[in-house]
């Protein structure tokens, strides 16, 4: 009975026992003066235009230097300057939000490293307009104590999309074969002994439309020699990611790919290989690609190079599965 007595009482106090409330947290929105005004997104690295408006550095950089857009986006107005300025005051305030709002979800965005400066930008884009319009300074520039080093790095350990964009055309006004392919070759050698060769393959990978180009390009000049052929043959990234940038980012990258292809296809004859490219290049969707290539149409040089391969690789064709690869929706998807 007085068990009874006692158990029916600690049912009644139980039930006095507050349940904890749950709390719901009001969504947060995020202050409009640090959203960028194209991505509508919290920005991470904001910078300023000459305008006075500010962006995240990722969406301006590609709609001034990607897109080939002179003006602000929000006011339409002409840019006096396309370098934009780091927005050091904004970048603090949006720190200070994330940690205040760390509750809801928002991590403190970092600080970015330190950008080129404006000197060391300017002075990247002036070599880079001074090599391509006259190449008799090509051997000069050369000359200079650490000049071509300091290019390899600005493109291994990139800074920013200007400074890589200017790097990769100055180089490749540098490794380009011309009428002086002896000098152009002992400059070819460099950068490659520098790692450059290596490093492209992995920037294309995943890269700008920009990039893209310029990448291939120097890459299609340091296969001039047989030391960037024999690195880039042993890259099991090289033949992927250069049957994916067929018919996919520009014309021009279409061009140095199947030139970069080409190349790679002689060299493992020179040597000898047991057809180890070409079989990839099937198995990848290369075959089908240069078909349609030849059909849609391009420049001579890369007409015969194409047929080239593809006689060459049609004798290896039977013996391999080929994959059916192509997506004609998406041939001109940039990347």
């Amino acid at each position: 009975m007085l068990t009874a007595y006692r158990n029916r009482k600690a049912a009644r106090n139980a039930n006095k026992i507050k349940k904890p409330v749950s709390v719901e947290l009001d969504p947060v929105t995020i202050p409009e003066l640090f959203r960028c005004p194209i991505s509508h997104e919290l920005m991470k690295d904001p910078v300023i235009l000459s305008t006075g408006i500010s962006y995240d550095r990722n969406n301006i950089e590609k709609w001034i230097y990607e897109d080939g857009n002179h003006t602000c986006p929000v006011t339409g107005v002409a840019l006096t300057s396309l370098e934009p300025v780091p927005n050091h005051t904004i970048r603090r305030l949006i720190q200070d939000w994330c940690v205040e709002n760390k509750s809801y979800g928002f991590d403190r965005i970092p600080t970015p490293r330190a950008s080129a400066s404006s000197a060391q930008v300017n002075a990247v884009l002036v070599l880079k307009e001074l090599l391509s319009s006259d190449h008799e300074k090509l051997h000069e520039f050369a000359k200079i104590e650490g000049s071509i080093e300091t290019l390899a790095t600005l493109v291994r350990k990139p800074i920013d999309s200007t400074t890589t964009n200017a790097s990769l055309l100055a180089i490749y006004h540098l490794v380009t074969p011309s009428t002086c392919f002896n000098q152009k070759k002992l400059l070819i050698s460099r950068f490659h002994a520098l790692g450059l060769t290596q490093k492209l393959i992995e920037m294309l990978v995943d890269c700008t439309r920009s990039v893209c180009e310029k990448a291939l390009g120097v890459l299609d000049g340091l296969c001039s020699i047989d030391e960037a052929l024999e690195s880039a043959y042993n890259n099991a990234l090289t033949v992927p990611v250069l049957v994916k940038k067929l018919l996919r980012v520009s014309d021009i990258a279409t061009e140095f790919s199947v030139s970069i292809l080409w190349k790679l296809s002689k060299y493992e004859k020179s040597v000898g290989d047991d057809e180890s490219l070409a079989k990839e290049a099937l198995q990848v969707g290369a075959f089908q690609k240069l078909v349609l290539l030849l059909q849609v149409g391009c420049c001579l040089e890369t007409k015969e190079k194409a047929g080239d391969l593809l006689k060459r690789w049609n004798l290896v064709r039977g013996r391999v599965e080929c994959i059916e690869s192509m997506d004609f929706e998406n041939l001109k998807r940039s990347f």
